[in-house]
């Protein structure tokens, strides 16, 4: 679950910025890197359309298209999953720092054309079973705007993240300036107040549409 789709498999692992043909992956190995992420990742009600393929520089070379997420294919139920959710941004960077240095600020790049960068993008990952990453919660947990010592751990833990030169830290999990809470969209359009303490397998299993598991409002 996150809040764009650039989330993806193929973004960490690299691999579609391989030129074609010559790329050191088949078509047909892309094809099924495409249906894992299908599978893994991209199990929420938002998510991106296909997948460009081609050089890290230039045209691409084709699209290979994700077929559309209908309200039929949110087996979970509309009004027991997860559309949109507020993210993690530290109110003091809240303006942009004006230098125009990228500098991992979320201000410093537009969500329209540059989604596919932490600025933007949150992710809400499970944290049991073979697919379970961040298990520590360094990263990925919940924090809302006070959560100053998340952030700092966070850094600490990997100086990819923070301190930038800006003082900021590169936040890439949901939050929000409220007290304790954070609030989402479902899929029905109902507006619904979720602890930032929520159990994080259960922030998982929200975000995913269509995993069996139905969470009761009581559980967050």
């Amino acid at each position: 679950m996150c809040d764009y789709a650039g989330v993806v498999q193929s973004w960490i692992d690299g691999w579609e910025i391989n030129p074609l043909p010559s790329a050191a992956l088949s078509i047909s190995q892309i094809q099924q890197k495409l249906q894992d992420e299908r599978d893994k990742v991209t199990r929420g009600i938002v998510s991106k359309t296909g997948q460009e393929i081609g050089p890290n520089q230039g045209p691409p070379e084709r699209f290979l298209p994700n077929p559309p997420i209908t309200v039929a294919k949110v087996t979970d139920g509309t009004s027991k999953t997860v559309a949109v959710m507020e993210k993690a941004v530290w109110s003091q960077f809240y303006q942009p720092v004006g230098d125009g240095g990228n500098l991992w600020d979320w201000t410093e790049i537009p969500g329209w054309a540059f989604g596919f960068d932490w600025p933007n993008m949150r992710m809400a990952p499970p944290i049991v079973g073979p697919d379970a990453i961040d298990i520590p919660g360094y990263k990925t947990a919940p924090r809302s705007d006070i959560d100053t010592g998340a952030r700092i751990a966070m850094g600490a833990n990997d100086s990819g993240y923070g301190p930038l030169p800006t003082g900021n830290y590169a936040d890439i999990s949901f939050g929000s300036a409220h007290t304790g809470l954070m609030n989402a969209v479902f899929g029905d359009a109902s507006v619904h107040s979720i602890s930032i303490s929520i159990d994080r397998q259960i922030l998982f299993r929200l975000g995913c549409r269509n995993d069996g598991e139905t969470i009761q409002s009581g559980s967050y």
